[in-house]
């Protein structure tokens, strides 16, 4: 990772190496306490300075990146254990750069690691008291700013709330955190009080819970500091409690001095796509037609809400290359906005699917109680979103026929409706763990919507981090829910082909096996839910995104966006409809009849006209007959 930083009057740096925003696993504390135990016995010196000492370098990388001068003023704050350790240790790097430092204890007693304390004070850091810094409480002058304030005050010892002297001390600058914003539980991301609000944290090894569910953490970056054998030797007794995965992960822009802006850019704007997770790939091959592909049906829309159809079989039709079809009484609006879809006013009308999506816009009368019923009585996977979740929670019959179910069934609430769904479980103090327990309560796979979303069947954990909000728009959900369905169909559609495959072959035994067929395309529905989070995430951010920086979107512009975000996510190259500046991405009957014009551009790019650049280097294409 290249970290660049505009400094005041001193032009870019370049080439610092810094810790790095990365997917992987989410441990524990407690897997990370007993992976760093051999670290601590074997690093050689005193006892915990060599490992202090390396994630001091890191926290220090950072902080010289993003300070905006030579010579900024840097804050620390420093607490009593390892955590002030490694920040002091920093703080005497910086002061060994020019940077004036000034150091401040902050906990009981005004204790500080010793040895850390010693380096620093050595390197001309500033030791002071809370009261040097702070004016007293009849005192009319401000207190001093800082380009940065570093947070080592308890790291992931504790989540004790912050005393007021501390809360005062971290809101004097930008904040950058070591491990994790104290007054932040590791654990789960809860704040139980007073808390650090870091505009980046620097942890190491490996994610915790909290980098992946609090947005106090800021922007999180991992560094290296050796772990990985550790973590390997404890694997038997700590396993990891969570994957975490990135959805778009832009630029950070870092408040300067006097509103100066400097700027952290952690890779490119974006992510590039040898650090990209994959997500599935939806390109047809040689033999595919409309229904390779999986065919979803889309329950969604009503008279009093007919956006929330149009959005969410929008959503569809732009993840998948495969028919969609669209059930109720919005079928003209929906055929007019998208006519390549096959749209049916009642259940009993509609052809053969692979997947259900049913909820967006629906209703929660009687008619709409018992679609949802029938539908829980069906074999085919099923996304549960908005209406069809507040059915649900009102209705136990409704619970009893979904816990009864042998398909798939997605849930997909926010917090809201997540805490009418299991008011016993406050997704406020453990967003991982109450998903967790839902989901093995009613048998799913729980879709827990935030900046943070957490996907789990009970047992694996996904979260991913969006890394914008804007998708946080009315209907944005609707389009979310087309998206999923499309996907769950062609994973459904796909474990249909392979159990034909197997019969024809003659190997019967995995067919056989219902048990082990069922689990195969649960985990199945599970990561292709994963994959329509981070291409829903990343069309939001897309679609936000111009030229000129960013600006306002909605929900129609993600769902128009969703190709792209397939394109991004992939970066590979393709042909007019399904090809975008990123890449290669989903098309329809609609968007290729709308690429024609450009198909004959494609095959006349020369005309009568002196050859560009690009078409000088542009392959020999077949030439149709010219139509001028």
């Amino acid at each position: 990772m290249t970290v660049d930083m505009p400094g005041a009057g001193e032009g870019r740096r370049r080439g610092t190496t810094a810790p790095s925003a990365v997917n992987g696993p989410v441990y524990s504390v407690a897997a990370v306490r007993a992976a760093e135990e051999p670290l601590l016995r074997g690093a050689g010196g005193p006892p915990e300075d060599g490992l202090m000492r390396r994630a001091a370098r890191a926290v220090a990388e950072v902080a010289l990146a993003v300070l905006p001068a030579p010579a900024a003023g840097v804050l620390v704050l420093a607490g009593p254990g390892g955590n002030g350790g490694d920040a002091l240790y920093a703080a005497a790097t910086l002061a060994d750069a020019g940077h004036p430092v000034t150091a401040v204890a902050v906990g009981r007693d005004g204790a500080t690691h010793p040895r850390a304390t010693a380096a620093a004070r050595a390197a001309g850091v500033r030791v002071a008291a809370a009261a040097d810094i702070l004016p007293a409480a009849d005192d009319t002058a401000r207190p001093p700013r800082f380009a940065l304030v570093i947070d080592g005050i308890a790291g992931i010892g504790h989540a004790r709330p912050l005393d007021d002297a501390a809360a005062a001390l971290a809101a004097l600058g930008p904040v950058l955190a070591v491990d994790v914003p104290s007054g932040v539980d590791a654990d789960t991301g809860h704040a139980p009080g007073a808390h650090v609000t870091a505009a980046v944290t620097v942890t190491f090894g490996v994610r915790r819970v909290a980098h992946m569910t609090s947005d106090a953490c800021g922007r999180v970056l991992v560094a290296d500091i050796g772990l990985a054998p550790g973590l390997a030797a404890v694997a038997d007794e700590h396993r990891p409690v969570a994957t975490a995965l990135s959805g778009w992960e832009p630029r950070l822009t870092w408040p300067g001095p006097a509103g100066r802006p400097s700027a952290l850019v952690v890779d490119p704007a974006v992510v590039p796509p040898e650090r990209r997770a994959p997500v599935v790939d939806i390109r047809p091959g040689a033999t595919s037609d409309k229904y390779s592909g999986g065919v979803v049906g889309v329950l969604a829309g009503s008279a009093a809400y007919p956006g929330a159809g149009v959005l969410a079989t929008t959503g569809a039709v732009r993840a998948t290359p495969s028919m969609v079809r669209y059930v109720g009484s919005g079928r003209d609006e929906i055929v007019r906005a998208l006519p390549e879809v096959v749209a049916v006013s009642g259940l009993d009308d509609c052809g053969r699917v692979q997947a259900w999506v049913v909820g967006p816009g629906r209703g929660t009368g009687q008619a709409e109680r018992e679609e949802l019923a029938a539908l829980l009585d069906r074999p085919e996977p099923l996304v549960v979103d908005a209406d069809a979740l507040t059915l649900l929670a009102g209705d136990a019959d409704l619970r009893r026929a979904l816990t009864d179910r042998d398909a798939p069934t997605v849930l997909t609430p926010h917090a809201g409706e997540f805490a009418r769904l299991a008011p016993d479980l406050p997704v406020d103090g453990d967003r991982l763990g109450a998903a967790r327990a839902l989901a093995r309560r009613l048998g799913v796979i729980v879709l827990l919507k935030g900046r943070f979303t957490v996907v789990t069947d009970g047992t694996d954990t996904t979260v991913v981090d969006s890394g914008t909000s804007w998708s946080a728009t009315p209907g944005s959900g609707d389009v979310l829910s087309g998206i999923l369905g499309a996907l769950v169909a062609g994973a459904a559609g796909a474990a249909d082909t392979s159990d034909a495959s197997a019969d024809t072959a003659g190997d019967n035994a995995a067919a056989s096996d219902d048990t082990a067929a069922a689990d195969r395309l649960t985990a199945a529905v599970r990561d292709r839910v994963v994959d329509g989070v981070r291409v829903h995430a990343v069309a939001a951010a897309l679609s936000a995104t111009h030229p000129e920086g960013e600006g306002p979107t909605s929900a129609s512009l993600i769902a128009a966006s969703v190709p792209r975000a397939w394109a991004w996510l992939h970066a590979d190259a393709a042909a007019l409809s399904a090809t975008h500046p990123e890449g290669e991405g989903p098309t329809s009957a609609s968007l290729i009849a709308a690429s024609v014009p450009r198909a004959w551009a494609w095959l006349h790019p020369w005309s009568d006209r002196p050859p560009s650049r690009t078409a000088l280097t542009t392959p020999a294409r077949p030439r149709v007959t010219a139509r001028r």
